[in-house]
Protein backbone atom coordinates (compact mmCIF):
# COMPACT_ATOMS: atom_id res chain seq x y z
CA UNK A 1 0.00 0.00 0.00
CA UNK A 2 2.89 2.38 0.93
CA UNK A 3 4.56 2.04 -2.37
CA UNK A 4 1.55 1.96 -4.45
CA UNK A 5 1.00 5.76 -2.76
CA UNK A 6 3.92 7.20 -3.52
CA UNK A 7 4.04 6.35 -6.77
CA UNK A 8 0.10 8.08 -7.73
CA UNK A 9 1.49 10.81 -5.29
CA UNK A 10 4.86 10.76 -7.74
CA UNK A 11 2.12 10.24 -11.15
CA UNK A 12 -0.05 13.74 -9.60
CA UNK A 13 3.14 15.58 -8.98
CA UNK A 14 1.26 18.31 -11.69
CA UNK A 15 -0.94 18.65 -8.59
CA UNK A 16 0.88 18.85 -5.12
CA UNK A 17 -2.58 19.03 -2.88
CA UNK A 18 -3.51 15.42 -4.62
CA UNK A 19 0.05 14.14 -4.12
CA UNK A 20 0.76 14.89 -0.73
CA UNK A 21 -2.79 13.65 0.02
CA UNK A 22 -2.41 10.43 -1.52
CA UNK A 23 0.94 10.36 -0.02
CA UNK A 24 0.01 11.41 3.95
CA UNK A 25 -3.35 8.85 3.53
CA UNK A 26 -1.04 6.02 2.34
CA UNK A 27 1.61 6.28 4.71
CA UNK A 28 -1.74 5.83 7.54
CA UNK A 29 -3.14 2.95 5.93
CA UNK A 30 0.08 1.26 5.88
CA UNK A 31 0.19 1.78 9.67
CA UNK A 32 -2.84 -0.61 9.70
CA UNK A 33 -0.77 -3.72 7.88
CA UNK A 34 1.66 -6.51 9.72
CA UNK A 35 4.36 -4.64 8.13
CA UNK A 36 3.68 -1.67 9.58
CA UNK A 37 6.84 -1.41 11.71
CA UNK A 38 8.88 -2.14 8.64
CA UNK A 39 7.03 0.51 6.78
CA UNK A 40 8.05 3.57 9.08
CA UNK A 41 10.79 5.07 7.67
CA UNK A 42 9.37 4.75 4.61
CA UNK A 43 6.21 6.86 5.35
CA UNK A 44 8.47 9.63 7.36
CA UNK A 45 9.76 10.05 3.90
CA UNK A 46 6.09 9.88 2.06
CA UNK A 47 4.97 12.72 4.68
CA UNK A 48 8.38 14.79 4.11
CA UNK A 49 7.68 14.53 0.75
CA UNK A 50 4.22 15.63 1.00
CA UNK A 51 6.07 19.05 2.43
CA UNK A 52 8.18 18.90 -0.15
CA UNK A 53 6.00 19.37 -3.32
CA UNK A 54 4.38 23.16 -2.02
CA UNK A 55 8.03 23.85 -1.25
CA UNK A 56 9.49 23.07 -4.53
CA UNK A 57 6.41 25.08 -6.15
CA UNK A 58 7.08 28.18 -4.05
CA UNK A 59 10.92 27.72 -4.84
CA UNK A 60 10.29 27.39 -8.62
CA UNK A 61 6.65 29.01 -9.32
CA UNK A 62 7.74 29.02 -13.05
CA UNK A 63 7.25 25.55 -13.42
CA UNK A 64 4.34 24.30 -15.13
CA UNK A 65 4.75 20.98 -13.47
CA UNK A 66 6.44 19.55 -10.82
CA UNK A 67 9.20 17.65 -12.66
CA UNK A 68 12.55 17.60 -10.56
CA UNK A 69 14.15 21.25 -9.98
CA UNK A 70 16.64 21.84 -13.00
CA UNK A 71 20.01 21.78 -11.60
CA UNK A 72 21.65 24.55 -13.72
CA UNK A 73 18.59 26.68 -13.60
CA UNK A 74 16.86 25.98 -10.31
CA UNK A 75 17.02 27.73 -7.06
CA UNK A 76 19.31 26.56 -4.08
CA UNK A 77 16.62 25.49 -2.02
CA UNK A 78 14.98 23.78 -4.83
CA UNK A 79 18.15 22.07 -5.85
CA UNK A 80 18.48 20.71 -1.93
CA UNK A 81 15.14 19.88 -1.82
CA UNK A 82 15.34 17.55 -4.96
CA UNK A 83 18.42 15.85 -3.40
CA UNK A 84 16.94 15.38 -0.16
CA UNK A 85 13.38 13.77 -2.03
CA UNK A 86 14.62 12.18 -4.90
CA UNK A 87 11.47 11.13 -7.04
CA UNK A 88 13.54 9.12 -9.18
CA UNK A 89 12.72 5.80 -10.28
CA UNK A 90 14.57 4.61 -6.61
CA UNK A 91 11.17 5.83 -4.87
CA UNK A 92 8.88 4.96 -7.39
CA UNK A 93 10.40 1.14 -7.67
CA UNK A 94 11.87 0.93 -4.32
CA UNK A 95 13.75 -2.25 -3.62
CA UNK A 96 13.01 -4.65 -0.65
CA UNK A 97 13.79 -3.52 2.71
CA UNK A 98 16.35 -5.35 4.01
CA UNK A 99 15.19 -7.76 6.99
CA UNK A 100 16.68 -6.53 10.16
CA UNK A 101 17.62 -7.64 13.60
CA UNK A 102 15.21 -5.22 15.88
CA UNK A 103 17.22 -5.50 19.05
CA UNK A 104 15.10 -5.59 22.28
CA UNK A 105 14.87 -2.40 24.59
CA UNK A 106 16.13 -3.52 28.52
CA UNK A 107 14.01 -1.29 30.72
CA UNK A 108 15.50 -0.93 34.33
CA UNK A 109 14.78 -2.66 37.21
CA UNK A 110 12.37 0.29 38.60
CA UNK A 111 10.81 0.49 34.83
CA UNK A 112 9.64 -2.99 35.24
CA UNK A 113 8.78 -2.70 38.96
CA UNK A 114 6.48 0.14 37.59
CA UNK A 115 5.02 -1.85 35.24
CA UNK A 116 4.06 -4.69 37.46
CA UNK A 117 2.77 -1.89 39.93
CA UNK A 118 0.35 -0.60 37.63
CA UNK A 119 -0.16 -3.44 35.85
CA UNK A 120 -1.88 -5.48 39.05
CA UNK A 121 -3.41 -2.70 40.47
CA UNK A 122 -5.33 -2.18 36.74
CA UNK A 123 -6.13 -5.93 37.34
CA UNK A 124 -7.59 -5.67 41.03
CA UNK A 125 -9.61 -2.51 39.57
CA UNK A 126 -11.06 -4.52 36.62
CA UNK A 127 -11.05 -7.67 38.32
CA UNK A 128 -12.65 -7.35 41.82
CA UNK A 129 -14.69 -3.79 40.87
CA UNK A 130 -16.78 -6.12 38.41
CA UNK A 131 -17.74 -8.08 41.63
CA UNK A 132 -18.61 -5.06 43.20
CA UNK A 133 -20.37 -3.73 40.64
CA UNK A 134 -22.27 -7.22 41.10
CA UNK A 135 -22.53 -7.89 44.59
CA UNK A 136 -22.87 -4.20 46.13
CA UNK A 137 -26.16 -3.10 46.86
CA UNK A 138 -27.99 -0.67 44.76
CA UNK A 139 -24.96 -0.46 41.73
CA UNK A 140 -26.33 -0.23 38.33
CA UNK A 141 -24.69 -3.44 38.00
CA UNK A 142 -26.57 -5.72 40.56
CA UNK A 143 -27.16 -8.81 39.79
CA UNK A 144 -25.98 -8.71 36.62
CA UNK A 145 -24.25 -11.77 36.76
CA UNK A 146 -21.21 -14.46 36.54
CA UNK A 147 -20.53 -13.51 33.50
CA UNK A 148 -20.52 -9.92 33.96
CA UNK A 149 -17.71 -10.77 37.08
CA UNK A 150 -15.41 -13.54 34.25
CA UNK A 151 -15.45 -10.15 31.79
CA UNK A 152 -13.81 -7.89 34.10
CA UNK A 153 -11.26 -10.64 35.04
CA UNK A 154 -10.61 -11.30 31.85
CA UNK A 155 -10.25 -7.66 30.60
CA UNK A 156 -8.51 -7.29 33.90
CA UNK A 157 -5.67 -9.84 32.82
CA UNK A 158 -5.97 -8.58 29.13
CA UNK A 159 -4.78 -5.55 29.26
CA UNK A 160 -2.16 -4.85 31.75
CA UNK A 161 -0.33 -8.03 29.20
CA UNK A 162 -0.77 -5.43 26.18
CA UNK A 163 -0.04 -2.53 28.29
CA UNK A 164 3.31 -3.73 29.95
CA UNK A 165 3.95 -7.44 28.67
CA UNK A 166 7.19 -6.38 26.52
CA UNK A 167 8.58 -3.99 29.38
CA UNK A 168 8.14 -6.55 32.34
CA UNK A 169 6.83 -9.58 30.85
CA UNK A 170 3.40 -8.62 32.68
CA UNK A 171 3.64 -11.67 35.33
CA UNK A 172 1.17 -8.99 37.62
CA UNK A 173 1.23 -12.52 39.89
CA UNK A 174 3.48 -13.52 42.40
CA UNK A 175 2.85 -17.52 41.88
CA UNK A 176 4.01 -16.83 38.13
CA UNK A 177 6.89 -14.52 39.34
CA UNK A 178 7.72 -17.29 41.21
CA UNK A 179 7.23 -20.11 39.26
CA UNK A 180 9.08 -18.88 36.27
CA UNK A 181 12.27 -18.41 38.49
CA UNK A 182 12.11 -21.50 40.10
CA UNK A 183 11.80 -23.48 36.34
CA UNK A 184 14.56 -21.31 35.25
CA UNK A 185 12.80 -19.08 33.41
CA UNK A 186 13.46 -15.58 35.44
CA UNK A 187 16.23 -14.04 37.57
CA UNK A 188 15.61 -14.88 41.25
CA UNK A 189 17.17 -11.40 42.27
CA UNK A 190 14.22 -10.01 40.72
CA UNK A 191 11.54 -11.74 42.24
CA UNK A 192 11.61 -10.36 46.16
CA UNK A 193 11.27 -6.64 43.96
CA UNK A 194 8.42 -8.12 41.20
CA UNK A 195 6.32 -9.42 44.35
CA UNK A 196 6.78 -6.27 46.58
CA UNK A 197 5.26 -4.50 43.19
CA UNK A 198 2.54 -7.01 42.58
CA UNK A 199 1.68 -6.56 46.28
CA UNK A 200 1.72 -3.06 46.60
CA UNK A 201 -0.02 -2.76 43.06
CA UNK A 202 -2.80 -5.07 44.21
CA UNK A 203 -3.34 -3.09 47.34
CA UNK A 204 -3.98 0.28 45.18
CA UNK A 205 -6.27 -1.44 43.02
CA UNK A 206 -8.75 -2.77 45.58
CA UNK A 207 -8.27 0.55 47.58
CA UNK A 208 -9.61 2.42 44.25
CA UNK A 209 -12.74 0.18 44.25
CA UNK A 210 -13.79 1.12 47.69
CA UNK A 211 -13.14 4.35 47.01
CA UNK A 212 -15.15 4.21 44.27
CA UNK A 213 -17.96 1.82 45.70
CA UNK A 214 -17.78 3.56 48.76
CA UNK A 215 -21.82 4.49 49.20
CA UNK A 216 -23.04 0.82 48.22
CA UNK A 217 -20.56 -0.71 50.40
CA UNK A 218 -22.50 1.60 52.92
CA UNK A 219 -25.87 0.43 51.78
CA UNK A 220 -24.73 -3.09 51.44
CA UNK A 221 -25.46 -5.28 54.57
CA UNK A 222 -24.67 -8.51 53.48
CA UNK A 223 -21.52 -9.54 54.49
CA UNK A 224 -20.73 -12.21 51.97
CA UNK A 225 -21.63 -9.69 48.90
CA UNK A 226 -18.93 -7.51 50.69
CA UNK A 227 -16.56 -10.14 51.11
CA UNK A 228 -16.77 -11.61 47.54
CA UNK A 229 -15.44 -8.09 46.44
CA UNK A 230 -12.11 -8.35 48.33
CA UNK A 231 -11.29 -11.68 48.44
CA UNK A 232 -11.78 -15.40 48.03
CA UNK A 233 -13.53 -18.63 49.80
CA UNK A 234 -14.82 -22.03 49.31
CA UNK A 235 -18.66 -22.00 48.31
CA UNK A 236 -19.08 -24.79 50.43
CA UNK A 237 -16.57 -24.53 53.51
CA UNK A 238 -14.37 -27.05 52.02
CA UNK A 239 -10.62 -26.43 53.00
CA UNK A 240 -9.47 -29.20 50.78
CA UNK A 241 -11.55 -28.53 47.82
CA UNK A 242 -10.67 -24.60 48.18
CA UNK A 243 -6.84 -25.77 47.63
CA UNK A 244 -7.35 -28.36 45.27
CA UNK A 245 -9.41 -25.51 43.00
CA UNK A 246 -6.92 -22.92 43.57
CA UNK A 247 -4.10 -25.23 42.15
CA UNK A 248 -5.88 -26.52 39.57
CA UNK A 249 -6.86 -23.77 38.35
CA UNK A 250 -3.75 -21.30 38.90
CA UNK A 251 -1.89 -24.51 37.06
CA UNK A 252 -3.99 -24.32 33.57
CA UNK A 253 -4.12 -20.47 33.90
CA UNK A 254 -0.27 -20.87 34.00
CA UNK A 255 0.39 -23.46 31.85
CA UNK A 256 -1.96 -21.42 29.19
CA UNK A 257 -0.31 -18.18 29.33
CA UNK A 258 3.40 -19.57 28.89
CA UNK A 259 1.86 -21.13 26.23
CA UNK A 260 0.38 -18.49 24.05
CA UNK A 261 3.51 -16.15 25.10
CA UNK A 262 6.25 -18.10 24.95
CA UNK A 263 5.52 -20.36 22.03
CA UNK A 264 6.87 -19.13 18.05
CA UNK A 265 3.64 -17.47 17.35
CA UNK A 266 3.24 -15.56 20.52
CA UNK A 267 6.31 -14.19 20.34
CA UNK A 268 5.95 -13.25 16.56
CA UNK A 269 2.65 -11.51 17.67
CA UNK A 270 2.89 -11.04 21.49
CA UNK A 271 -0.67 -8.69 21.20
CA UNK A 272 -2.52 -11.54 19.96
CA UNK A 273 -1.02 -13.86 22.39
CA UNK A 274 -2.38 -11.22 25.32
CA UNK A 275 -5.67 -11.14 24.30
CA UNK A 276 -5.92 -15.13 24.06
CA UNK A 277 -4.58 -14.93 27.87
CA UNK A 278 -7.53 -13.06 28.38
CA UNK A 279 -9.60 -15.30 27.44
CA UNK A 280 -8.22 -18.14 29.42
CA UNK A 281 -8.79 -16.25 32.27
CA UNK A 282 -12.42 -15.46 31.26
CA UNK A 283 -12.58 -19.44 30.22
CA UNK A 284 -11.41 -19.73 33.96
CA UNK A 285 -13.39 -17.99 36.17
CA UNK A 286 -16.64 -19.50 34.23
CA UNK A 287 -15.56 -22.63 34.57
CA UNK A 288 -13.55 -23.47 37.32
CA UNK A 289 -14.63 -20.65 39.20
CA UNK A 290 -17.71 -21.22 40.83
CA UNK A 291 -16.62 -23.47 44.02
CA UNK A 292 -13.72 -20.16 45.27
CA UNK A 293 -13.86 -17.49 43.03
CA UNK A 294 -11.52 -17.97 42.18
CA UNK A 295 -8.36 -16.03 43.31
CA UNK A 296 -5.29 -17.91 40.78
CA UNK A 297 -3.13 -15.29 42.09
CA UNK A 298 -1.56 -14.66 45.91
CA UNK A 299 -1.99 -10.79 45.18
CA UNK A 300 -5.19 -10.30 44.47
CA UNK A 301 -6.07 -11.93 47.52
CA UNK A 302 -3.88 -11.62 50.30
CA UNK A 303 -3.78 -7.54 49.82
CA UNK A 304 -7.43 -7.18 49.45
CA UNK A 305 -8.35 -9.33 52.88
CA UNK A 306 -5.78 -6.89 54.31
CA UNK A 307 -8.01 -4.14 53.46
CA UNK A 308 -11.10 -5.72 54.06
CA UNK A 309 -9.61 -6.22 57.51
CA UNK A 310 -8.87 -2.83 58.10
CA UNK A 311 -11.66 -0.69 56.33
CA UNK A 312 -14.70 0.91 57.95
CA UNK A 313 -17.20 -0.71 56.20
CA UNK A 314 -20.04 -2.06 58.14
CA UNK A 315 -21.54 -4.49 57.88
CA UNK A 316 -18.30 -6.09 56.68
CA UNK A 317 -17.49 -9.70 58.98
CA UNK A 318 -14.91 -11.68 59.36
CA UNK A 319 -11.98 -11.41 56.89
CA UNK A 320 -11.39 -15.43 57.35
CA UNK A 321 -7.61 -15.69 58.16
CA UNK A 322 -7.60 -18.82 59.08
CA UNK A 323 -8.28 -19.63 55.41
CA UNK A 324 -6.19 -16.64 54.32
CA UNK A 325 -2.67 -19.40 53.36
CA UNK A 326 -4.85 -21.34 50.97
CA UNK A 327 -5.37 -18.58 47.84
CA UNK A 328 -1.61 -17.87 48.56
CA UNK A 329 -0.06 -21.07 48.97
CA UNK A 330 -2.23 -23.05 46.59
CA UNK A 331 -1.71 -20.81 43.33
CA UNK A 332 2.17 -21.07 43.96
CA UNK A 333 2.04 -25.00 44.14
CA UNK A 334 -0.35 -24.43 40.78
CA UNK A 335 1.45 -22.30 38.98
CA UNK A 336 5.23 -24.11 39.68
CA UNK A 337 3.71 -26.85 37.96
CA UNK A 338 2.29 -25.53 35.15
CA UNK A 339 5.36 -23.73 34.46
CA UNK A 340 7.34 -27.27 34.92
CA UNK A 341 4.80 -28.71 32.52
CA UNK A 342 5.28 -26.34 29.72
CA UNK A 343 8.99 -26.09 30.33
CA UNK A 344 9.47 -29.63 30.19
CA UNK A 345 7.55 -30.35 26.55
CA UNK A 346 7.74 -26.99 25.01
CA UNK A 347 10.18 -25.16 25.71
CA UNK A 348 12.94 -24.27 23.30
Amino acid sequence: MLTECFSVSIFCHSCWVCGGFVSVCGGFLSLSSPSARENRHALTRVVLYSIYAPLQYLVQPSSATFAAPNRRHGSALGVALHRLFDTSARHCHPTPVRERKETAVEYSLFTKLAAEFFGTAILMIFGNGSVANVELKNTKGHHAGWLNIAMGYGFGVMFPVLMFGAISGAHINPAMTIAQAINGMFPWSDVLPYIVAQLLGAALGQFIVYLTYYPHYKETEDAEAIFASFCTSDADDKKVNYFVNEMFGTLVLVFGALCCLMDPWGVKDPAAAAIVVGFIVWGLVTSMGGPTGPGLNPARDLMPRVLHAILPIPHKGSSRWNEAWIPVVAPIVGAIIGAWLFSFFFAA
